[in-house]
């Protein structure tokens, strides 16, 4: 088990600028532990600084291995009373069908429930919004399970999410300047904003434990941020890797690295991890990291191993070499005159420009891969043509290019084509 240096200002500041949100206030799920045969409930309230809630509308995300086996509000009016404020004396019907007090969806499958309820009458004066209780499935093993409040998406009329139009405010509030039927009377107490992870941002999620001693087990304590860096120092020199794929495989939690490599995951239990990243064009990497309050940063590591599935794969790189010289026998018996070769070259790799940018071909670390220039010097050396000047001649970046010499150039061309030559 590897043992990471913390940082506290580091870990403060990024946890700091996740967690604060533009809202003061903030749902909070309880936790609750007990034996295997036991229903425990964990109750979603919302902070004193709310006078009122009038309207809610969320998901709970949990792992199917616990179930959920009733859900019971005394804060939301029932239908019927909501009915009744609406339409005064002129509601008579007697519809006990509309009795409940919210409606739900659950998908045993997924551990997912939808949830959404309304108010427009007083009721009873609480901040606790929601109980929810769960047992454990049969046949699952006891351990800690955590809930996440998820922001519920914008659909179409045809039930398809819309991408274009954030999620639906968790919580909404009234504003008595308004009619009570005014849209502009329901203002957004607590918005969709939700981390990489779909979770709310604005929430302390919650959790259920389930033990088999006599004693119920304490829940772990749960870190509200963890960051990282993934980083990849296969052309000569360290740099962040952008949209890399970086999972905690015991909690199955995965998220993207932003543009200079960074990430982060939210509401993490402590404990020991084992995180794994890669990208399309870098191969998966794993490590090992201790996680908790007091060490809230992952040390940063390295993917250094190219993964060419779906690029240049030898035979295919031979078969473009092979038709970009089929024609050009001339230039090979003259030893390659540079304007015909470099015909050839982009001929050869026109289709295969994007492919080289997005695989950071980038032989001379000048920062930008050009099929010309690094494209140029993978052909030639592919060629043989190692000997001298020839390699380098009108193609590599002297001026703002890091990695000049021959040396250092045929060093990142067979990092980057390994196994190619078959030398």
């Amino acid at each position: 088990m590897m043992h990471h240096k913390f940082n506290p200002f580091l870990a403060g500041l990024f946890i700091w600028m996740i967690v604060v949100s533009a809202h003061a206030e903030r749902l909070t799920l309880s936790q609750k532990s007990g034996k295997l045969q036991d229903t425990l409930c964990v109750q979603l309230s919302v902070d004193t600084a709310v006078d009122s809630v009038y309207g809610a509308v969320f998901s709970l995300d949990y792992d199917p291995a616990i179930v959920l086996t009733r859900i019971e509000s005394h804060y939301f009016d029932t239908f019927d009373a909501q009915l009744a404020k609406t339409y005064g004396n002129d509601y008579t019907d007697n519809l006990t069908a509309y009795g409940q007090s919210f409606v739900s969806e659950t998908d045993i499958q997924s551990g997912e429930t939808f949830v959404a309820a309304a108010r427009c009458a007083p009721t009873q004066i609480t901040n606790v919004l929601f109980q929810f209780c769960f047992q454990l499935k049969d046949g699952a093993t006891a351990d800690s399970y955590p809930i996440y409040v998820k922001p519920v998406p914008q659909s179409n009329a045809d039930h398809t999410i819309n991408l274009e139009v954030a999620p639906h405010p968790i919580l909404t509030g009234l504003d008595s300047s308004y009619p009570y039927t005014s849209n502009l009377a329901y203002p957004v107490i607590l918005d969709g904003s939700s981390d990489t992870a779909g979770h709310a941002l604005q929430t302390i999620h919650g959790m259920v434990t389930f033990s088999t001693g006599d004693d119920p087990v304490d829940p772990p304590t749960y870190i509200n941020a963890v960051v990282g860096q993934i980083t990849s120092g296969l052309l000569g020199k360290t740099e962040g890797v952008a949209n890399a794929s970086v999972k905690l495989l015991e909690t199955g939690q995965t998220v993207q690295s932003d543009a200079n490599g960074f990430y982060t995951f939210t509401n993490v239990p402590e404990g020991n991890y084992t995180i794994e990243a890669g990208t399309s064009f870098l191969n998966k990497s794993q490590f090992q990291a201790i996680l908790s309050q007091a060490n809230a940063v992952i040390s940063t590591f390295q993917l250094n191993q190219w993964n060419l599935d779906g690029f240049f794969s030898a035979s295919e790189l031979q078969d473009a070499v092979s038709q970009a010289v089929a024609e050009k026998q001339s230039i090979i018996n003259n030893m390659f005159s540079l304007n015909d070769l470099n015909q050839a070259v982009q001929q050869a790799v026109s289709e295969k420009e994007q492919v080289i940018a997005r695989m950071h071909l980038d032989v001379d670390c000048n920062g930008k891969a050009d099929a010309l220039t690094d494209g140029l010097m993978i052909m030639r050396y592919l060629f043989g043509m190692t000997q001298g000047e020839s390699l380098l001649e009108n193609a590599v970046d002297s001026v703002n290019g890091m990695c000049t010499s021959e040396s250092e150039i045929i060093e990142n061309i067979q990092r980057i084509l390994p196994g190619m030559m078959g030398k």
